[in-house]
């Protein structure tokens, strides 16, 4: 399985790579904005997990590209985000 990790904080996305390589899971990382745009426009993922908060974008655009391309990846939300107007 192909998995896509979009997570700004460097080390948390590794650690997910480390723990997920170790089930033979295939990861690719991508830091910023733009790296997921262009890492979706490029290669095709069995899931995707979501940063909800990275830089230099707005993510749920992420989520229109996505649609747009009518790619099928499953996509896992990953997010610090934690008041309650940001779980409605």
């Amino acid at each position: 399985m192909k998995i896509l990790i979009i997570e700004d904080e460097r080390e948390l996305s590794t650690n997910i790579v480390k723990y997920l390589s170790t089930d033979n899971y295939v990861c690719e990382q991508a830091f910023t904005f733009q790296d997921a745009v262009d890492k979706i426009a490029l290669y095709s993922y069995d899931c995707i997990l979501l940063d909800l908060n990275l830089p230099g974008g707005d993510d749920l655009k992420i989520f229109e590209e996505i649609k747009k391309r009518n790619i099928e990846s499953g996509i896992i939300i990953i997010s610090a985000r934690g008041s309650l107007d940001d779980k409605t």
